[in-house]
């Protein structure tokens, strides 16, 4: 299921951890810090339905995992749930397209992340499943909806026979395009690597962090070019038993250049950089000091 986001703050928390969301207030440097358990509230409590009552019900169970990101570029982070419940965050998974695969099968739904494998600027979700289910990605069409692309990619290959846990995307090779790992119960990984040829462009964003914690876990990088506009956070870890490390990676389709990154870091600061150039690994430390490293064009 997708949660549609409506609080930024109840989100991050929810990537964090699903099975309490704190939200934090402080009034005052010296007043103590409150924490108040807002789980039921913005809609991510656990939810059973055992069907006593003669209804039938999309089976609902414990989540094994989740995906933060913002699929429609709205600046609202959206949670994407395997198995969860319903709230303020409005669940729309069957009408964008990602609660079945594209037999119309509801799989087993075992770990998420999301990624943008083409590079077209926009986030797409790679769900693993259980034994004889075909892992799905769920190309993100740019227009609030997804199709499973499965088949058409080769996003299934080398992991069918088995139960299938977490997953992850990253680039693994520095060839600028986003690669899979499945982590397959009792034997060896599936390592899917992206050979897509498009053209697109991209930019990778590492942040170093001076005053808040080293690898920028929290802060939220914004990445601007022209008419395309697109947030992410760095996470400490991700979807089920999962970390795709801190590296964060922005398709820019056709765009050789980024207008402007954004930079927010925990407690407040905010770096600001004008007019990169695309395909390249940014490296910036906490006070606008950047590295840049040009990676091999593909």
């Amino acid at each position: 299921m997708i949660a549609k986001g409506v609080d930024r703050t109840a989100a991050r928390a929810a990537g964090a951890c699903l099975t309490w969301l704190l939200l934090v207030s402080a009034a005052g440097a010296q007043t103590a810090i409150q924490l108040r358990d807002a789980t039921r509230e913005s809609g991510i409590a656990f939810r059973h339905t055992d069907g006593s009552g003669g209804h039938r019900y999309i089976v609902e169970t414990v989540a094994s995992g989740l995906a933060t990101f913002d699929y429609d570029g709205d600046g609202l982070t959206d949670v994407y749930f395997l198995n969860g419940g319903t709230g303020k965050f409005v669940e729309s998974g069957l009408v964008r397209g990602v609660a079945y695969n594209y037999y119309g099968q509801a799989n087993g739904s075992m770990g998420a992340d999301c990624g943008d494998y083409d590079r077209d600027g926009w986030p797409d979700l790679f769900m693993t499943d259980y034994q004889n289910e075909l892992p799905v990605l769920y190309k993100n069409l740019g227009n609030g909806f997804f199709e499973d692309f499965t088949l058409r990619t080769g996003a299934g290959a080398g992991s069918l026979p088995y139960v299938k846990w977490g997953t992850a995307f990253d680039d693994l090779d520095n060839d600028g395009r986003i690669d899979v790992v499945v982590l397959n119960s009792r034997r060896e990984p599936t390592l899917l690597r992206n050979e897509t040829a498009n053209g697109n462009h991209w930019i990778d964003v590492r942040l170093q962090g001076v005053k808040s914690n080293r690898d920028g876990v929290g802060a939220q990088v914004t990445v601007i070019a022209g008419d395309l506009i697109q947030r992410a956070e760095v996470h400490s870890g991700r979807g089920y038993q999962s970390h795709f490390g801190t590296r964060l990676h922005f398709g820019l389709g056709k765009r050789q250049k980024v207008d402007r990154i954004e930079v927010r870091w925990l407690g407040g600061g905010l770096d600001v950089l004008l007019n990169v150039s695309a395909d390249r690994l940014l490296t910036i430390r906490e006070g606008r000091k950047e590295r840049l490293i040009r990676l091999k064009r593909t």
